[in-house]
């Protein structure tokens, strides 16, 4: 015990990884109030130049607002985590925030403004040569699912079966069940 008290502080970025390394599996474990904490305390640690492990922070933070309720936190995190995994150039990243940021603005009811985030989130893989991705399969079934509520029905059949190749390609469970139920409402 004497050898660990003896020991030096982690440097702030090592004490910012690991916290939000312990936000994530707190998060995961479905111990969502008890992850805010260690989320919190990881944006304070980690410098602003730490854009990747940043952005996981704030996709948690993201995750934890809806979870509890908090539609405008939560969309408010999903913008500064698509903004801070593209400027670290991790499109996983920022395709995810910006899928889910969509899924969001859809269930609010903010079918324009969800259209218009799935919409950029295409071009924004597109022009990086990743419209292929399977992380691309939660815009495509957002935008399928908004086309289908404005009567698009040809285009929502083709975004909706693009997104369960997609899915099915990178065995995305819940794009693979949602999917299949949208296309069975067409």
């Amino acid at each position: 015990e004497r050898a660990v008290a003896a020991m030096p502080a982690p440097p702030p970025l090592l004490s910012g990884q690991l916290a939000a390394l312990q936000a994530h599996v707190v998060r995961v474990r479905g111990e969502t109030g008890r992850s805010l904490a260690p989320s919190r305390r990881a944006l304070e640690l980690l410098p602003p130049e730490e854009q990747q492990w940043r952005g996981r922070v704030l996709v948690n933070l993201a995750g934890i607002c809806w979870a509890t309720g908090d539609a405008e936190g939560a969309l408010r995190w999903y913008t500064e985590a698509g903004a801070a995994g593209a400027a670290a150039e991790n499109h996983t990243q920022a395709l995810t925030a910006w899928g889910l940021q969509g899924g969001i603005l859809a269930d609010t009811g903010q079918l324009a403004a969800a259209r218009a985030r799935f919409e950029r989130a295409l071009a924004y893989a597109a022009e990086r040569g990743l419209r292929a991705a399977p992380v691309v399969s939660y815009c495509l079934l957002g935008l399928g699912r908004i086309r289908y509520e404005q009567g698009e029905l040809e285009a929502a059949r083709a975004l909706l079966e693009e997104a369960l190749d997609l899915g099915r390609r990178g065995d995305i469970g819940d794009v693979i069940l949602q999917g299949s139920l949208a296309l069975a409402t067409l």
